[in-house]
């Protein structure tokens, strides 16, 4: 009976959220300007290509980095960190005069998403009782939905009428909110876990690789796939990363333009 009456999100499990929120909105209010941003600073279209290849080898190696720090240090601390990293990454944007400058930027966000998205559901996960955990795992994807519906046509108006590196500094804004609210998160959190106990060191990793790729590579369900999964991602990034560049040169449509189409892509994604 007492179960029945207890709400679907603790407070803390809201602020989480929102804290999520705010994070992800860093990411969907800046990625359809960058590839535009990159064609003001004087770079071809085949740099910008190059540029998102570039940014692309980073993720992999880190992926897996990523989800075991998160199992070293803890679910929260680890998005600190993202969050923190994610802060630093877009001040090269803001003060770029060059794309290869730029380039800094996506390599210190890789660590950002690496380390957020995989220890922001382990946290839902750890955090959230079995009856209620589906549901809970929905709702965190209807708040990242809202950000990429929300955030882009926020993202066009800043960089067509107050230039893009304002819009960059807002989302060294937007994410240092929600590393404050990270902040509180662990500071008031009471839930000890095993994970936050291990010791954090290069044979723990080494490890975790040494059981990862057997997996991977062993031919079976898990390698199919990644497979498939990767190519999602290269026909996606393919398209995705010049989409902008296409609207903007040949389409002739403003940055407010593309934010606006972006967040409408955000409704049926």
């Amino acid at each position: 009976m007492n179960k029945s009456l207890q709400p679907l999100l603790s407070r803390k499990m809201i602020l989480f959220l929102i804290g999520l929120t705010f994070a992800e909105a860093t990411r969907a209010m800046t990625a359809v300007q960058i590839p535009v941003f990159l064609r003001e600073i004087g770079a071809s279209v085949s740099q910008v290509g190059l540029f998102f290849t570039l940014t692309l080898i980073v993720p992999l190696a880190l992926g897996v980095f990523g989800g075991w720090l998160s199992d070293s240090i803890g679910r929260l601390r680890a998005i600190l960190f993202g969050s923190l990293a994610g802060i630093i990454g877009y001040l090269p944007f803001a003060f770029a005069h060059r794309w290869e400058v730029a380039l800094i930027g996506p390599l210190i966000l890789a660590v950002a998403t690496s380390l957020i998205q995989p220890s922001f559901r382990a946290y839902i996960a750890d955090t959230c009782p079995a009856e209620t955990r589906g549901r809970v795992f929905g709702l965190s994807k209807s708040f990242i939905a809202a950000a990429w519906i929300l955030t882009p046509p926020l993202g066009g108006f800043l960089a067509m009428n107050f230039g893009s590196r304002t819009m960059f500094l807002a989302a060294v804004f937007l994410y240092g909110i929600a590393a404050v609210i990270f902040i509180f998160l662990l500071q008031s959190d009471e839930i000890s876990t095993s994970a936050a106990s291990k010791k954090t060191n290069l044979k723990s990793l080494r490890g975790s690789f040494t059981q990862i790729f057997p997996i991977v590579f062993a031919g079976g369900l898990l390698t199919w796939i990644m497979i498939s999964d990767g190519i999602r991602v290269f026909a996606t990034n393919l398209s995705f990363n010049l989409l902008p560049v296409y609207l903007s040169d040949i389409g002739q449509i403003d940055k407010q333009g593309i934010g606006m189409l972006e967040g409408l892509h955000g409704i049926a994604w």
